[in-house]
């Protein structure tokens, strides 16, 4: 969802929406998800961080949880990651044609 709204043009949509469509994913556990995320976002906030999405604490517990790196262009992950499990790297690329 984040990479494909993400998109500038109808062609990197496409590309990115291809890229997509052969990847494996990993599902949450509906179960235990919403509340490792809040609680994520509520002991961030204690250390003083204010994540600006909760889908970005969604994804960093799926990353954590699945012992995965995240690979990125979001500030808010490298903050997550100063207090957490977290590993990740942001990413400086763009889609071309």
């Amino acid at each position: 969802m984040e990479l494909l709204q993400g998109c500038k043009d109808e062609m990197e949509w496409a590309k990115m929406s291809s890229y997509l469509a052969v990847q494996d994913y990993k599902t949450p556990d509906y179960a235990s998800i919403w509340e490792n995320v809040a609680r994520l976002y509520f002991e961030l906030r204690r250390k003083g961080i204010t994540v600006r999405s909760n889908i970005d604490c969604a994804i960093a517990i799926m990353a954590m949880e699945n012992n995965l790196i995240l690979y990125h262009r979001d500030r808010d992950f490298e903050a997550i990651a100063k207090y957490t499990v977290l590993k990740q790297k942001k990413l400086n690329l763009t889609i071309t044609g």
